[in-house]
Order: C-alpha cells, then sequence, then structure tokens
C-alpha cells in the first residue's frame, strides 16, 4: 500500500478467472507487512456489471483513483450507506441543488 492510506477497501468482483481464496491469501499477506486495516467483500452478482462499467470508464480515462460520487456509487453498489451527493457544474447547478 502506498504511504498515506489508513487502510484498503477491496471489493471482490470475482470473474471466471478469479480465486477467491488467493485473493484472501495475499491480502492476509499484505495486512501483515503493512499492518494497516484491510476490510474485503464480495460484490453481489446483480451489481457487478454496473461497477465493472463504472471502473473500467474510469481506466479508459486514464485515471487511477474515482471521485467522490463514484466512490459512493459503488459504495452504494455494496449496500454501504452513505451521505447524499451531487455534483454540480456550474453555480446555477449548485444554487439548485442547495
Amino acid at each position: 500500500m502506498r504511504s498515506g492510506n489508513d487502510g484498503l477497501l477491496v471489493i471482490l468482483a470475482p470473474q471466471a478467472v478469479t480465486n477467491p481464496a488467493t485473493v484472501a491469501k495475499q491480502l492476509t499477506k499484505r495486512k501483515r507487512s503493512t499492518g494497516k486495516p484491510i476490510i474485503a467483500g464480495d460484490l453481489p452478482a446483480t451489481a457487478r456489471v454496473e461497477v465493472a462499467g463504472k471502473v473500467n470508464r474510469v481506466r479508459s480515462e486514464g485515471r487511477e483513483m474515482l471521485t467522490e460520487a463514484e466512490s459512493k456509487n459503488i459504495l452504494a453498489a455494496y449496500g454501504i450507506p452513505t451521505v447524499p451527493t451531487e455534483v454540480a457544474l456550474s453555480v446555477e447547478e449548485a444554487i439548485e441543488i442547495a
């Protein structure tokens, strides 16, 4: 893990070539080497396509990090509650949202 991180949230979206046991073993090794908390979960099948599409879009844009809104959408796909967030692209939109 990069320095400056407090922990790691791993969302497993298994595919045909994914071995969840191998992933768990690697996460255990990482936990031991960093001492930082690691939280892992499995993505419900119904949300896998949605999340994969969002992650692929971010990667195709050459980005390595999600925006706050993108992160919250992915957490919502897992059923993890977050505070409501809306993105305004102009002053007028911000006034309308407020």
